[in-house]
């Protein structure tokens, strides 16, 4: 009997051991998140401007609508 109390608690140990150390290796991780996200936010990224874009197909068909609009009204 007392070897099987002994295996038992021996387990319990183990389980609790590998439970801590596994909340520990969180805390470090959650840590380590902590830290880049505050750096993240002290950092200011420099602003670029839009890339220019080619004309599409709709703007020149939207072009050519403002076209006729003032043709029409002549």
């Amino acid at each position: 009997m007392t070897d099987i109390a002994g295996a038992e608690s021996r387990r319990a140990l183990e389980e609790a051991a590998a439970v801590a150390e596994k909340t520990a290796a969180e805390d470090a991780i959650i840590e380590h998140a902590q830290i880049i996200h505050e750096r993240r936010n002290t950092k200011q990224l420099p602003s670029f401007p839009e890339p220019k874009r080619g004309k599409a197909h709709w703007d020149h068909v939207l072009e050519e609508m403002n076209w006729m609009a003032k043709e029409f009204s002549k």
